[in-house]
């Protein structure tokens, strides 16, 4: 494989996959000094860290839409008016999506 090719895997897994220097070195076989210095070369760290700023944000603005769904399908039940079958389902998904979200960032 070239070096290129495996300097994009490497990347990748550094991003995108949250792994460690030390687990890419014994993923894709390559000297741990190699990947210091694309990593350094390559900023590596400022673009990990934009795309974890960024997930994180979006991870809040969703958990606020999601409570704003909350606060009103508890409004409903308090008037005792029904509340429709979408935004349950829309409240759920929310959920589901915020929860994909803080997982994914566990293993960052």
């Amino acid at each position: 494989m070239s070096k290129i090719k495996l300097c994009k895997q490497a990347e990748n897994l550094y991003i995108k996959g949250g792994l460690s220097v030390d687990e890419i070195c014994q993923n894709i076989d390559i000297a741990r000094r190699t990947i210091f210095y694309w990593k350094k070369k390559y900023k590596w760290d400022k673009i990990r860290d934009k795309k974890y700023k960024s997930e994180t944000k979006f991870s809040a603005e969703l958990m606020d839409i999601a409570i704003k769904f909350m606060k009103q399908i508890s409004k409903n039940i308090d008037d005792k008016t029904q509340t429709s079958q979408a935004e349950y389902y829309t409240l759920l998904n929310l959920i589901k999506i915020y929860l994909k979200l803080k997982n994914t960032k566990k293993t960052l």
